[in-house]
């Protein structure tokens, strides 16, 4: 496996983690397809959902490339449900 100066981390809603090359010129929106399937092909979510990619709490441009958004290698990025709170997203009472 490569070291984390070439790769970075995806992390599914249920917390399983992938492990991908990093690309810098490789837009946003493509590898969130790429990862809803993969993750949506071995069960770790509902791919019939709409997803975000998140970094420190911060959702992704996905028009833009991981360079253009931050993202470098050894980072960790979450996929998370556009729809469905999560921690922190719930609404107040």
């Amino acid at each position: 496996m490569a070291d984390d100066k070439e790769v970075i981390k995806l992390v599914a809603p249920n917390g399983e983690e992938r492990t991908e090359a990093y690309k810098p010129n490789f837009k946003v929106g493509n590898l969130l397809k790429q990862a809803v399937h993969d993750f949506g092909k071995d069960g770790h979510l509902d791919a019939s959902l709409a997803y975000k990619l998140v970094k420190d709490g911060t959702q992704l441009d996905e028009s833009q490339t991981l360079a253009e958004t931050g993202v470098h290698a050894g980072d960790k990025l979450s996929v998370r449900s556009k729809t469905l709170p999560s921690d922190g997203d719930a609404p107040r009472v």
